[in-house]
């Protein structure tokens, strides 16, 4: 399981927590990672996309 599967017991569970501040450090962290690890950039989308 990824990084926000572990969080939430299921995705809607998730969503109804998530805060502003939360997906602003979200995409940070992505736009951070597209310089040094595109490939995970990618997965923490994708992941993070799924639990929306």
């Amino acid at each position: 399981m990824g990084w926000l599967s572990e969080r939430a017991a299921t995705p809607f569970a998730f969503c109804g927590q998530i805060k502003p501040h939360f997906l602003y450090n979200a995409r940070i962290t992505i736009s951070a990672l597209c310089d040094v690890e595109p490939k995970r950039a990618g997965d923490v989308t994708i992941e993070l996309a799924h639990n929306l």
